[in-house]
């Protein structure tokens, strides 16, 4: 991930350098006409509202109706699909959604108790992540590929709510003590809010312990920071001291905040991808509101000029804008006359290859296809052996089939990872997911035991314990084992020179599996990973509680202390590992305090068990890199 230069200096307090004019008329270019999608409402619903879009085009926000407002996430393989809101706060909205599809916003008790209480929703699972200390109401506004969240809280005493980031090791922090909010986070860790100062309001990037603070512009001395960029660029707005004028701000790459400018009386933008294109709403005195798209280009435009006006669509507010140019937001209707959310795809926009496979077409080659997205003129694949490589990665080969041969990677016992873009008019759309091929080598000794645990990709195409017995062998292997963490104990499939026996149960993601070896070999496993819950149970009385569990190939984990700092104690108080070569398990344990023990290293295909601690569900994180 990039981060712009300069953020781990001293506090500092930055002047206004640069305000930004739109180009005079004579000079603008022509508009491209953008794609509209009407995200509908739920049925019996009336109206809904976009708050964000991921990287690969998926959206949240929230619908009203009979029943109160309702969050929703939206993919164009599924539609609307309801988020449940935490039991007892019946009413909740979504207002920004990750890579892995996770969400943040918030939900409350009655119509009257907004915002209520920040939730983080993973694997479509909602979660309380309650207030700042004795507070009452809270409200998450950002997060990131790792799960963080930030918004802001009220503490139970003082004026006014603080800006808050939540993890699961930390749970709820207070990021500066001072009244203030956080509205914006990137994958760096970076966050966008402000705080509130004697002097007025003041735009803040706050990342890793440093914070960089932003003055106001000529004539608007309040500035408020809505949005951060992958390259840690900020976009808000501005606003004078009598509160009558707001005009979209973004910070330049010099540190200062730039005047972009506005259409209406008060103007804020909302939104902001790596190209630093800004996405907001304009506000005129006589109440007409409308969405607003600033590039460096064209300078800051009524986005209904993107627009066919056959479409007849009135667009009231853009709220976010991704690195593919996606924007969405919500406006008036035509057809019911009521306000939905709305999703505008660039012409030039193309979609993400869905349905990434990776297969074997010979003993030398390995094969990607995918599903073409609408669009689509090409494909460029890229590689690379190490997955926590930033992006770029090799350019492999381009074509314009939905397949690409990669010949000599099966046999050359390296590790490999594959991501696919679809190219239009030249230019690359979203990632795919990430795509793997592992040599995970099996070692066999006489003088010991040989029991190896092993993880599978999520999607290998092995479904049963007889799928890998018949890729493995019977001559190397003679037990394959599934843990079932219910019954602190194995179900075996194995043989004893005759034909296979046991139970022939199906695997399926993040199950943990063992092997009995009878000779040393390498086996090579082909597969693709995605956001994928899994459940954990804590076992009542004084059965044991560890669970074996398979992690993904391409997981976001080096080490046994990311995957614990993750979990927390509350969660899991042990993490894990079989070791072959000694036949005997790595531990990294929560003492209590601390964590301590063996802080091993996690790669693909190691068997790795919790101790539980406390029913939960998890989503593990996946690779996923990214790329302008």
């Amino acid at each position: 991930m990039t981060t712009r230069a300069g953020l781990g200096t001293l506090l500092l307090l930055l002047p206004l350098v640069l305000a930004i004019p739109s180009p005079s008329p004579s000079v603008l270019p022509t508009f491209p006409r953008y794609t509209l999608t009407d995200l509908g409402t739920f049925p019996g619903g009336d109206q809904s509202y976009a708050w964000a879009i991921s990287e690969t085009g998926a959206v949240v926000g929230g619908t009203t109706g009979s029943d109160g407002m309702r969050a929703f996430l939206w993919t164009r393989q599924d539609g609307m699909v309801p988020l449940p809101c935490p039991a007892g706060r019946p009413y909740c909205i979504a207002r920004d959604v990750n890579a892995n599809l996770q969400v943040a916003g918030s939900a409350w008790e009655t119509p009257m108790d907004t915002p209520g209480h920040a939730v983080r929703w993973s694997g479509g699972a909602p979660k309380d992540l309650g207030t700042l200390g004795s507070g009452l109401q809270s409200e998450a506004w950002g997060i990131n590929r790792a799960g963080t969240v930030v918004g802001y809280s009220w503490t139970g005493s003082g004026i006014g709510p603080h800006a808050f980031v939540y993890d699961d090791a930390r749970g709820m922090v207070d990021l500066s003590g001072d009244p203030g909010a956080a509205y914006d986070i990137n994958d760096a860790g970076e966050i966008a809010g402000h705080e509130v100062a004697g002097d007025g309001d003041h735009a803040f990037l706050w990342g890793d312990g440093t914070a960089l603070e932003f003055s106001g512009v000529s004539g608007l001395t309040n500035t408020y920071a809505l949005a951060v960029n992958e390259e840690g660029r900020v976009a808000g707005y501005a606003r004078s001291s009598s509160l009558g004028s707001e005009r979209v701000v973004r910070s330049g790459f010099t540190g200062a905040l730039e005047n972009l400018g506005g259409l209406g009386d008060r103007n804020r933008g909302w939104g902001i991808n790596r190209l630093g294109d800004v996405v907001g709403e304009a506000r005129f005195t006589d109440g007409t509101v409308r969405a607003v798209l600033y590039t460096d280009a064209t300078g800051m435009q009524d986005l209904h000029l993107y627009l066919d006006p056959a479409i007849g669509w009135f667009l009231f507010a853009a709220t976010d804008i991704n690195d593919a140019g996606q924007i969405v937001g919500y406006g008036s209707d035509p057809a019911t006359g009521r306000t939905h959310a709305f999703l505008l795809s660039p012409p030039s926009y193309t979609g993400v290859p869905a349905d990434l496979m990776i297969t074997a077409p010979d003993a030398d080659t390995v094969r990607l296809s995918w599903a073409p997205p609408m669009g689509a003129d090409s494909y460029r694949v890229y590689a690379t052996t190490d997955r926590f490589a930033p992006f770029p990665w090799d350019v492999v080969g381009t074509t314009t089939d939905t397949w690409f041969d990669l010949r000599g990677h099966l046999s050359d016992g390296a590790d490999h990872f594959y991501v696919v873009r679809a190219i239009s008019h030249g230019l690359e759309g979203p990632m795919s997911g990430v795509a793997v091929k592992a040599a995970v080598d099996m070692t066999y000794d006489p003088g010991r035991t040989n029991i190896a645990w092993l993880s599978l990709p999520y999607r290998s195409g092995i479904s049963r314990a007889s799928d890998l017995a018949a890729l493995i062998g019977k001559d190397r292997i003679d037990v394959i084992g599934k843990w079932d963490a219910t019954r602190q104990e194995s179900t075996v499939y194995y043989h004893t020179g005759g034909p296979w026996r046991g139970v022939d149960f199906p695997i399926e993601s993040g199950d943990g599996l063992y092997m009995g070896l009878r000779t040393s070999f390498s086996l090579v496993l082909l597969g693709t990973d995605g956001p994928q819950s899994l459940t954990f149970s804590k076992n009542a009385g004084p059965m044991g509680s560890a669970a074996w569990t398979g992690l993904p190939f391409t997981g976001a984990y080096r080490h046994a202390s990311d995957l614990a700092a993750e979990l927390g104690p509350g969660r899991v108080v042990e993490v894990g590992k079989w070791d072959p070569a000694t036949q005997s398990s790595l531990h990294w344990s929560w003492t209590g305090s601390e964590w301590a023990g063996t802080d091993f290293g996690v790669a693909p295909g190691d068997g790795v068990y919790f101790v539980v601690a406390s029913d939960f569900v998890w989503t593990p994180r996946v690779v996923a890199p990214t790329a302008p």
